[in-house]
């Protein structure tokens, strides 16, 4: 469900300069979801990041940090940021540059403006009531 309270405020003071005032509801209905944003963040699945890894990678690592990358992995949710676990990795796979680089992929994602004010999907009725309110 839309947060119209919080859709209206965004269409009047328009704080990205997008023209919402200019735009037909169809129009502003676009610009609020399309994906043209990225945010943080924080919790990452575990299979997330065993997709992230480099196999080479993992394969030349040794036995002990091959057991911590498996231990790490069956936490289930990953806080990429956490100094521990960045710790943890940039030890394990700090000559790996395509693991490294992965998972520093994984901690923004893309998100639409609608998705980023966490106002729901929106679409041209909403933003119609949206104006009414």
């Amino acid at each position: 469900m839309v947060d119209f309270v919080k859709l209206k405020a965004e269409i009047v003071a328009d704080p990205l300069g997008r023209g919402y005032t200019g735009m037909t509801d169809a129009k502003v209905v676009d610009s609020l979801n399309v994906i043209d944003r990225t945010r943080d963040r924080t919790v990452v699945p575990a299979h997330e990041v065993f997709e992230a890894l480099d196999f080479g990678e993992l394969k030349a690592l040794t036995v002990d940090s091959r057991q911590i990358v498996l231990g790490l992995l069956a936490m289930g949710d990953m806080n990429l940021k956490g100094p521990n676990l960045r710790a943890a990795f940039g030890t394990i796979f700090g000559a790996g540059p395509t693991t490294r680089a992965n998972l520093v992929a994984l901690q923004t994602e893309p998100v639409s403006r609608a998705e980023e004010l966490e106002i729901g999907f929106v679409r041209p009725g909403d933003v119609a009531r949206a104006r009414a309110v």
